[in-house]
């Protein structure tokens, strides 16, 4: 039996060489793959020839490696697209007015303070209190009976006193009576979008005006 000592070989497989583009020592590419078992082929044994059944074994792992390595870039493009479409929804967000579970509100200096209660069942009385960060009541307003569910309110900015209270952040706490049992309820409020961060559990990060970094998942409506 004659060694094998010409590359037409990779021309009778119906493969050819490529140019690469360099990659780490300790990965094997196609061309190197295909250089192993010419070798081999070439330093065998004439009288123990390699079995057919051994050459298409070597072929199938090899074709198998390949095929993930290319459904690993698939993805890797995949993501990079997606990449690009979260970067195009998140330009949208800027500028735009977001609803998220928090207890602090931002009064404008003119305006009112929007928010709202999120009741897990109907309540006979509902409670808002309006405090300054410090612990101090600035506000208390009575909603009455109010069914299940989110329930908007709005504060004016007058405070018991009938004063203007100053522009700021204030704590918002909310309470729900049905007979002797009383209940604490979440707040939303809103703020506004200055700029939007790619990452992120929910995709990207929102940067808002005074309640600061939330992630997108935490936003309940987008006005």
């Amino acid at each position: 039996m004659s060694a094998i000592t010409s590359t037409n070989a990779y021309e009778d497989l119906g493969l050819s060489l490529r140019q690469q583009t360099q990659k780490p020592k300790d990965q094997l590419g196609q061309d190197e793959f295909l250089q192993l078992m010419t070798t081999q082929l070439t330093n065998q044994d004439p009288l123990k020839p390699m079995e057919d059944g051994d050459f298409i074994s070597q072929m199938a792992q090899f074709g198998t490696v390949n095929g993930i390595t290319e459904l690993q870039s698939s993805f890797a493009s995949m993501a990079s697209a997606m990449q690009s479409s979260q970067a195009l929804q998140a330009s949208v967000m800027v500028g735009r007015s977001v609803t998220i579970p928090s207890e602090q509100g931002v009064l404008s200096e003119t305006g009112s303070l929007s928010a709202s209660v999120n009741l897990p069942a109907a309540a006979q009385n509902t409670v808002i209190n309006i405090s300054k960060p410090n612990g101090e009541l600035v506000r208390t307003i009575n909603l009455g009976e109010q069914s299940a569910g989110i329930n908007d309110f709005s504060w004016d900015g007058i405070t018991e006193g009938g004063e203007r209270a100053p522009a700021g952040n204030y704590i918002i706490t909310a309470q729900s009576t049905n007979g002797e049992d009383a209940e604490s309820l979440q707040i939303f409020t809103s703020d506004t979008v200055d700029s939007v961060s790619l990452g992120g559990a929910g995709g990207f990060t929102l940067h808002l005006s005074s309640l600061g970094d939330r992630s997108l998942n935490d936003v309940l409506k987008i006005s």
